[in-house]
Order: structure tokens, then C-alpha cells, then sequence
């Protein structure tokens, strides 16, 4: 290696200084030096003269080094030899000592040997000084190696741990990096694949907006092709009602005509009828003579009035038997002066029903005062109440019979009738406890107590003949209590007592007979009675007014299983509705109904 060489080179040269200095001051006292020969790698001598005596040198070349030694010369110029002699003679102090034998007595080959012996001298002195040289350099060359190759580990170690840190570094970087990059890209696939999911999604709606397109450019071809068809058709209609007008145009023409001998004929008849009016007014008199006379005689024929007022219809139930059996709006009765439009039901259960109340879709609100009650409200062909005053008029006549007919969201319909139906008047508060003094003996029949005599016997006819004579009585003074102070009899004095009596223990009360009906087992209306409350007139049996919280006006009684004017909740909001249209034994308390219907038939109906 260069640096083992160098060093070399170093120990050599160090050599050649100690041979120097050992030799140089030998070389100031020679004299001039002789010519010099090289003598190759093995060795050269020569000699050289000074001003007292002659010296002479070795040369010695190893490799790149020369080595010049100074030979030992003798005594003065006599050319003595340098041997010792036994006599003890004192050699000269630069000569070599030794132990070789002493020398021939040739000069010249004692010169040689002694040359020989010499060398050899200096030969093993240079091996010992190169021995010597190379033992101290071996341990500093060491030294030197190894603190090189310490100075070279710890650099190294140094760069190794710089090398160490500036990866750890750049490690740390390119991780810091490499995140920075995943992020990024987890980024861009986050956002490439919701661009995706918008492409795909956008691709759907073009999708479908192409097919709807096609289906409106389909529709719209079909539509042309009917407006064509239609306008074809209307082309022709209009040609045809051209046709028509111009018909009629002329049969109008003809008409004119004929309406015009019509008037001709008109008046004649008209002249015609003077004459038969004077006919009949003369064929009246002659009747009212007859009536007299048949009257005279004890004989009581119907008259000419009664006749026409039986042609009155008094409710649906007289429409039907006169042969309107449809449904339908119809004019009714109610009294000899007044006329009530109603809505009669001719199908169900034989047909012939006066409805009084409809509900079906919640078009009306019936939270209305007491008076809009009394007169009604809504329209008869819809949801309406007929009116309590009219419903008492009509009750108070004949006999009646209720239906209500109820329908759920389920579309079920069930009904509860009830064989007697009657309210009060107002000044009763439309309670159906109501003498009817046009018919006593229902009155007598229906409200007298069934008493039971001392012999055992129940209500006999007497008895009700009597009430019903004392009624009569009673009302042709218009009052049982005026009736009562004037009665001019015992027994109609007790009966009036006892009727005013029984009914002042029922006042203001509905009453109801014999439920019946698929609308549960139990009467959902209260049977015993109850008087007709509304949110301003509070007649129920409650401190909580029934009417403001129930809604709707009504028969209630402590509120009640019933309601059938309450609020109307459409189908999904029915449910959990106590303020709802009601019929407790049908449905539940909190059920409220999809459509209602009460109407009344006469008893008698067949």
C-alpha cells in the first residue's frame, strides 16, 4: 500500500542519517575523496589523499539507499599492517579488533583477508542497525497503523453515524412524504370515486329524463293524433248541430204558427172555464147543502178539505206509498202552513226514512249554537241537521220509529233502531218526554203508570179513556194546568193531577223503546232520556259542559257512550278521539266514525 511504502522510504532515510552522523566526523578529516565507482548492489572501494594521509571508503547500494563507509587505515606511510604484535604493541584507534589469526605475510592478501573481515564487520554492524531500526519502527509502525486504523474506525463511526442520522432523516422525510402522498391519493380516490358515483348517478337521471322524454314525445304524438281525431270529430258535430239549428230554426218557424192557434184555443177555453167555474162554485153550494143536510140527520161524510189535506205529504214515509221510491230531495208538510225540504231515504229497510242528521265528510261543522239547532243547518242533500223544532212538529203527529245507520274507515256499516222516538218542544228543551195532545191516546197509553189497584187488577181502558177524555179537555184550553183549575168534574180533576203529575217527573227527557241493531248489544244512546245541550245552552248532568268539550250539540247525559255531532277527523287522525263522532258500543269510546245517518219512519209503516 502507498502508506507502507512511505514509510519504508522514512526508515531508510532515517538509516542513512544515524550511518551519517556516525561517519561524518571521520569525513571532515579525510582528505579529498577519491574518485568514486559504483560497484552495482554488491559493494565498490577506492581511496582517497589527504595532507597527512590517505583514506579510503565502502559503498554499499540497497535498492534506492547508497551506504558509504570509511575504511580504517595504519601507522603513518610505511604501510604496517594493522595487526597486533605480541609484543604489545598499541594499534591505532580507528582499527577493528578481532579474533581472526594473524595476517600471511603476503601484504596484499593480508590486505584482502583483513579488507574480507572488515566488511563483514560492517556487514553484520549494518544488519544490526537495520535489525535495531526495523524492531523500533515495528511497534511505532504499529502504533501508527493502529492509531490509523483507530483515527480511520472513529471516522468512519462518525460517518457512519452521520450517514445513520441524515437516513434517519431523509427516512423520516420520505415517510413523512410517502403520507403526504397516500393522503393526497386517498384523497383523489376519495374524490374520483364520489365523481364517480355523481357521473353514474347523473348518468341514471339522463337515463330516465331521456326515457321520460320519450314517453312525453310517444304521448305527445298520440295526443296530436287525437287532437286531430277530436278536431275531425268536432268538424263533423259542428256540421251536424248546423244541420240541427237550421232544423230547428224551421220547426220554430212551424211552431210559431201552432203557438199562435194555440192562443186562439186558449181563449176560448178561457171563455170555457168562466163558465165552468160558475159550474162548480153552483155544484158547491149544492154539496155544502147536502153536508147540511146529511149533518141534520146525524150522518158525518168527509169532506171536500179533508180529502185534499190527506193528499199532503206529511213525511218520506207518505212519498213512498204514493210511489216515489227513489232518493232524493223532497218536499214535505211539516204543518197545513208550512213546507220543509228533506232528504229521503227510500232503500234501506223497506225504504220510507225522514233523515234528520248526515255526516260523510266532515264539509259542515256542527259545533253551532242552540238556535242554528233549532232551525237546522247544511244542505239536506249532504251533511245537515234537519232542526229539533222540525223534528219535534214532525214527532209530535204520529208515532215514529229511529234508525242510525253508522260506517267506519273500514268501511263497516252497522245500524241501531229504536221502535219509539219522540222529543219535547223547546220550551221542554227538546227532551223526549212530549204530551201529545194530538194524540192523547198515545200519551195515556205510553206514559200512564201501570198501577196496580187494591183488587189486583193493572191499567184498565177505563182508565185510559179517562185520561184521554181529560186531555181532550185539557187542550182545548190550550194548557192541562189552565184545564186543571177550571175542570168541572172529579175525574178529570184526578186525571189531569195525576198526568201532570207523572209527566213533571219525565221533563225533558228523550225517550227510546225496544233497541235493536247490529251496532252492539247495548243502547249507545241513553235510553231513559236526556235533555239537548249545545256550547251556549248547558243541559247535560255534568259540571264539565259536555257540549264545549265533546264539541257539537247532543242528547247528553253526563257526556255519554254517544256523539254523533262531533268533531269529523279524517282517516288516520280517527283514533284516540274522545271530542270525535262516537257510538261507544260499536266502536269504543275514542273511535271516531267515517259517516252517520238518523232518520224516522212512522210506527204504522208497512
Amino acid at each position: 500500500m502507498l502508506w507502507w511504502t512511505l514509510a519504508y522510504r522514512s526508515l531508510c532515510l532515517a538509516a542513512l542519517l544515524v550511518v551519517a552522523g556516525c561517519i561524518g566526523s571521520e569525513q571532515k578529516k579525510a582528505g579529498d575523496e577519491g574518485s568514486r565507482s559504483s560497484s552495482g548492489k554488491t559493494s565498490s572501494t577506492g581511496s582517497s589523499s589527504g595532507s597527512s594521509s590517505s583514506r579510503r571508503y565502502h559503498r554499499l547500494q540497497h535498492g534506492q539507499c547508497t551506504y558509504t563507509f570509511i575504511l580504517p587505515e595504519g601507522d603513518g606511510n610505511t604501510g604496517a599492517s594493522c595487526r597486533e604484535t605480541k609484543t604489545g604493541t598499541q594499534y591505532n584507534a580507528n582499527l577493528l579488533q578481532r579474533d581472526a589469526p594473524p595476517p600471511e605475510p603476503d601484504y596484499s592478501n593480508q590486505k584482502i583477508q583483513q579488507l574480507e573481515h572488515i566488511m563483514e564487520n560492517y556487514t553484520q554492524w549494518l544488519q544490526k542497525i537495520e535489525t535495531y531500526i526495523k524492531e523500533s519502527m515495528k511497534a511505532e509502525m504499529a502504533q501508527l497503523q493502529q492509531s490509523v486504523v483507530h483515527n480511520r474506525t472513529a471516522a468512519m463511526l462518525e460517518m457512519g453515524t452521520n450517514l445513520l442520522s441524515q437516513t434517519a432523516e431523509q427516512t423520516r422525510k420520505l415517510t413523512d412524504v410517502e403520507t403526504q402522498v397516500l393522503n393526497q391519493t386517498s384523497r383523489l380516490e376519495i374524490q374520483l370515486l364520489e365523481n364517480s358515483l355523481s357521473t353514474n348517478k347523473l348518468e341514471k337521471q339522463l337515463m330516465v329524463q331521456t326515457n321520460e322524454i320519450s314517453k312525453l314525445h310517444d304521448k305527445n304524438g298520440f295526443l296530436e293524433l287525437k287532437m286531430q281525431e277530436m278536431e275531425a270529430r268536432h268538424r263533423e258535430e259542428l256540421e251536424v248541430l248546423r244541420e240541427e239549428k237550421s232544423n230547428l230554426q224551421a220547426l220554430v218557424v212551424r211552431q210559431s204558427g201552432v203557438i199562435v192557434e194555440l192562443e186562439a184555443q186558449l181563449g176560448k177555453a178561457s171563455g170555457n172555464s168562466t163558465v165552468l167555474q160558475k159550474q162548480q162554485q153552483d155544484l158547491m153550494n149544492t154539496v155544502h147543502s147536502l153536508v147540511n143536510l146529511c149533518s141534520k140527520d146525524g150522518v158525518v161524510p168527509n169532506s171536500t178539505k179533508q180529502a185534499d189535506e190527506e193528499k199532503k205529504f206529511r213525511d218520506c214515509a207518505d212519498l213512498y206509498e204514493a210511489g216515489f221510491q227513489k232518493n232524493g230531495v223532497y218536499t214535505i208538510n211539516i204543518s197545513p202552513q208550512e213546507t220543509k225540504k228533506v232528504y229521503c231515504n227510500m232503500e234501506s229497510a223497506g225504504g220510507g226514512w225522514t233523515v234528520i242528521q248526515r255526516r260523510e265528510d266532515g264539509s259542515v261543522d256542527f259545533q253551532r249554537t242552540w238556535k242554528e239547532y233549532k232551525m237546522g243547518f247544511g244542505s239536506v242533500s249532504a251533511e245537515h241537521w234537519l232542526g229539533n223544532e222540525f223534528v219535534y212538529m214532525l214527532t209530535s203527529q204520529r208515532q215514529y220509529m229511529l234508525r242510525v245507520e253508522l260506517t267506519d274507515w273500514d268501511g263497516l256499516q252497522a245500524f241501531s233502531q229504536y221502535d219509539r222516538f219522540y222529543i219535547g218542544s223547546e220550551k221542554n228543551k227538546y227532551s223526549g218526554v212530549q204530551r201529545l195532545a194530538n194524540d192523547p191516546h198515545f200519551a195515556c197509553v205510553e206514559r200512564w203508570p201501570k198501577q196496580t189497584h187494591s183488587h189486583g187488577s193493572k191499567q184498565t181502558g177505563h182508565d185510559v179513556a179517562t185520561c184521554v177524555s181529560a186531555l181532550q179537555y185539557a187542550h182545548s184550553f190550550q194548557s192541562e194546568t189552565v184545564a186543571l183549575h177550571k175542570s168541572n168534574t172529579r175525574h178529570k180533576k184526578v186525571m189531569l193531577t195525576k198526568y201532570l203529575n207523572l209527566s213533571s217527573s219525565h221533563a225533558f227527557r228523550l225517550s227510546l223503546k225496544s233497541h235493536s241493531g247490529t251496532a252492539g248489544r247495548q243502547s249507545s244512546l241513553v235510553i231513559h232520556g236526556a235533555d239537548f245541550s249545545t256550547k251556549d245552552m248547558d243541559n247535560d248532568n255534568c259540571m264539565c259542559k259536555c257540549a264545549l268539550m265533546l264539541t257539537g250539540g247532543w242528547w247528553f247525559d253526563a257526556c255519554g257512550p254517544s256523539n254523533l255531532n262531533g268533531m269529523y277527523y279524517t282517516q288516520g287522525q280517527h283514533v284516540g278521539k274522545l271530542n270525535g263522532i262516537k257510538w261507544h258500543y260499536f266502536k269504543g269510546p275514542s273511535y271516531s266514525l267515517r259517516g252517520t245517518a238518523m232518520m224516522i219512519r212512522p210506527l204504522d209503516f208497512s
